[in-house]
């Protein structure tokens, strides 16, 4: 009997250790270019021509037989997209489920909406790894995770928010100001897995700070924090050392975002996702 963890690429994995794991790539779009976010992925080359480039851009989420692809021939899958609120993905994930199970009626698959991105998907897989590692039943772990999802907390810097008013999701309004002086938009994602400004910073060493304490606010006592950036090590490891500070025992891991997620991100952009209180 072979378990199988799936994720799309928001979660910014390739592999998970000892266990199968699949990553299902979504797509950039610009112009002719097209950035597939596969193991393959120049993320740097797209960041750079994303950079200078002044046509319209757009995404595409995995289809129907991108997942049933990435399930193979596992007897229990869990998945884990991208928020709803964000991508269609999630919706794609579930047809690709409903369709595995009549294909195969002894199988089971549970499709996992993270309400979140990037780390945050990075820390719901992690959280079915446990599930998996320590031998929990099917329905065991679907509801542990989705327990935990409810306190799994994702807060965002950004230094541009370009991507995100082009594709809709942000209002030009505050993609006007984001950058100017070196301001940074603060938000986090919402209830729903919505994306929500909360508030704005000038440079990243206060944005850090604010950051800082509304995690400390949100309930964060010192739980894995998983921290991502786009091409920002330096505000990475600057809220790790702050992080610290509070809670010296606690685990902090600094990864890079993949291409999806810099899309959004752009340079200069820090994500990090956390457990504590319920989200509001």
């Amino acid at each position: 009997m072979m378990t199988k963890i799936v994720a799309d690429s928001s979660a910014d994995l390739l592999t998970l250790g000892d266990l199968p794991f699949a990553s299902v790539p979504l797509t950039i779009h610009a112009g002719d270019r097209v950035f597939v976010d596969d193991e393959h992925c120049d993320i740097d080359g797209m960041i750079a021509f994303l950079r200078t480039y002044k046509g319209k851009t757009t995404t595409s989420c995995p289809n129907t037989e991108c997942w049933l692809k990435a399930f193979g021939d596992a007897d229990t899958v869990y998945c884990v997209t991208i928020s709803s609120a964000m991508s269609g993905t999630y919706n794609a994930a579930m047809l690709a489920a409903k369709e595995y199970m009549e294909l195969h009626p002894e199988r089971r698959v549970h499709v996992f909406d993270s309400l979140s991105a990037g780390p945050g998907c990075t820390q719901m897989v992690e959280k079915v790894a446990d599930c998996v590692r320590k031998g929990l039943s099917f329905e065991d772990t679907v509801a542990a995770v989705t327990a935990f999802r409810d306190r799994a907390n994702l807060i965002f810097s950004l230094a541009s928010v370009h991507n995100f008013v082009a594709n809709g999701r942000v209002s030009a309004a505050v993609g006007a100001i984001v950058g100017i002086l070196g301001i940074r938009v603060i938000g986090k994602a919402g209830v729903k897995g919505e994306l929500v400004i909360a508030s704005k910073s000038r440079g990243d060493h206060k944005a850090m700070q604010n950051m800082l304490s509304a995690m400390m606010k949100q309930g964060w006592n010192g739980s894995k924090v998983y921290i991502h950036h786009c091409m920002n090590q330096s505000a990475a490891e600057e809220l790790k050392a702050a992080l610290l500070e509070k809670f010296p025992n606690a685990e902090i891991e600094i990864g890079v975002l993949r291409g999806l997620c810099s899309y959004y991100a752009e340079v200069g952009g820090v994500l990090v996702a956390y457990e504590g209180n319920l989200r509001a």
